[in-house]
């Protein structure tokens, strides 16, 4: 039973275990990010930029090495790529934005966050049923739509677009960082199964 799991493992999955570190790293620099908003009393555009800016730069990083590490499927890594190069730009154009336009930086976080919203959405729908990671990244892009949705009409004040993208951060980090947990349990699972099954092979 242990070798037939294995291998129907193998064939409904595109996403390798042994990239949970990258998953559990955007987690934490989501919620790190979420925690300094939410302590902090500065809810200025520069401020909300510059955060904005920092998260962007991690999490792409960590897209990077996910889709480099634990993707075995060449369009789930296209997907990755793009979610990452379109998080990294928003991150870049963040700390330009105030000497390029009178919007509010929420223009530009909102933009970005229909866009990176629906990429991941469509990475998460792509996958297997069954397959580790569909539902994390489903929920992670259905909620940064959401999230979309509340910085266009929520409001254009900095406090609101400070405080949003905090919450946003915290929730999705919290999400990630229970993935990326869940992703190694996965992959031990699996090591535990290979090695059960190499034993009976062996005694058989």
């Amino acid at each position: 039973m242990n070798e037939i799991s294995v291998s129907e493992r193998a064939l409904i999955t595109t996403v390798t275990p042994k990239a949970w570190w990258w998953v559990l790293a955007r987690g934490v620099v989501s919620a790190a990010v979420g925690v300094i908003i939410t302590l902090s009393l500065n809810h200025t555009d520069q401020f909300t930029a510059v955060l904005f800016a920092i998260w962007a730069v991690g999490v792409g990083i960590s897209l990077v090495g996910f889709a480099a590490a634990g993707l075995t499927e060449t369009m789930s890594r296209f997907y990755v790529g793009v979610l990452a190069g379109v998080t990294v730009l928003a991150g870049v154009l963040s700390t330009f934005w105030q000497g390029m336009t009178d919007q509010p930086i929420s223009t530009l976080i909102a933009v970005w966050a229909i866009v990176a919203g629906l990429v991941e959405l469509f990475l998460g729908l792509r996958l297997s049923a069954g397959s580790d990671m569909r539902a994390d990244h489903i929920i992670a892009g259905a909620l940064t739509v959401l999230f979309a949705v509340a910085e266009f009409f929520g409001g254009a004040g900095t406090t609101w677009a400070a405080g949003l993208l905090g919450f946003y951060a915290a929730l999705v980090g919290v999400q990630l960082i229970l993935a990326g947990v869940g992703l190694r349990s996965v992959g031990r699972r699996a090591a535990v199964d290979g090695e059960e099954s190499e034993t009976e092979q062996r005694n058989a």
